[in-house]
């Protein structure tokens, strides 16, 4: 019974814990949301307001789940939370948000808390046990955030298929006809059309060693890198457990060569930051100039990342002429 009492009095200290910082948790996301809003042009009309839209909503729940985990159905279809995040999903689409940077900016909020109380001078095992519960809660709010872009996605790309559940990018199937299709235009017009492949280095030992949940977190953290460091008109995609691909019109593989340097330096100095290391192995293709179809360019940009693979990881490789 002392024991569940201890146990009480924690959850309720963390929940009370996030519910005081509410607005400075708010005030600092905003100002990183907005430094990588910056970054792109198309999004500097989005208001202060439009931006925190319904932030604090979730953050309140949030941390009423870390107080009673039964407020874990807050999150799930029907729920005042479930609401607030399609809501926030609805207005980022009708601001041109891309779904991958709305998940950008959850994974921020996600690192956000878990610095708070990284602060407070809990336990490891404390602080392990807030982690989890706040990650059930995280990954709903994907969910529900990837489900809403989805439900609202045009009916071209409901036909070819779902996105990926974990980070919202293309699934393999979808990115393979979208290939296809560029291919094509590209021929049309004679223009270049650059197929960038990225692995994660030693994925299965980093799974090992930091769990599934870091894991996924990384995947999810890597997807939103490729994503918010390309143009609008590129498409990514996650082709297997820890391989995506990148396709860039109109990019020569010089030029593709930069984007993906920039890709792999920021995963690298992100990664390094939150203490848990990782790379990307990179391979680098170039219609017309080293292939004459789809799937010739797909396999030597493969063929390329094979080679980063061998020579050690954190490289990249283009398939020369």
């Amino acid at each position: 019974m002392e024991v569940d009492e201890l146990a009480e009095e924690f959850w309720f200290k963390s929940s009370s814990l996030l519910k005081a910082k509410v607005w400075d948790i708010v005030a600092d996301w905003a100002k990183g949301a907005r430094e990588r809003l910056s970054l792109n042009k198309s999004y500097l009309a989005v208001t202060d307001k439009d931006l925190i839209s319904e932030i604090p909503a979730v953050i309140c729940g949030l941390a009423k789940t870390l107080e009673n985990r039964r407020h874990l159905k807050d999150f799930d279809n029907g729920g005042c939370v479930f609401e607030a995040v399609s809501i926030l999903a609805d207005s980022r689409r009708q601001n041109g948000y891309k779904l991958e940077s709305v998940l950008h900016d959850y994974l921020s909020l996600q690192q956000q808390l878990y610095d708070i109380f990284l602060q407070a001078n809990l336990k490891p095992d404390q602080i392990i046990q807030l982690q989890r519960r706040l990650a059930k809660a995280m990954d709903k709010i994907i969910q529900t955030t990837v489900q809403a872009y989805n439900q609202r996605m045009s009916s071209e790309l409901v036909e070819l298929g779902k996105r990926d559940k974990l980070t919202g990018l293309l699934s393999k199937q979808t990115f393979h006809v979208i290939l296809t299709e560029e291919i094509n235009r590209a021929q049309r017009y004679r223009r270049h059309l650059s197929l960038v492949c990225l692995d994660i280095d030693r994925f299965k030992d980093f799974n090992r060693y930091h769990g599934r949940f870091v894991g996924n977190n990384l995947l999810r953290q890597i997807s939103a890198w490729i994503s918010s460091l390309s143009r609008s008109s590129d498409r990514a995609s996650r082709l297997e457990s820890d391989e995506f691909a990148l396709l860039m019109p109109e990019t020569n593989a010089k030029r593709a060569k930069i984007a993906a340097e920039r890709i792999r330096w920021q995963i690298k100095q992100d990664s390094y930051r939150k203490n848990h290391l990782a790379t990307v192995s990179t391979g680098i293709a170039d219609f017309p100039l080293t292939a004459s179809n789809s799937k010739q360019l797909f396999e030597l940009a493969e063929k390329a990342l094979l080679k980063s693979k061998f020579q050690g990881g954190d490289t990249i490789n283009i398939v020369e002429s």
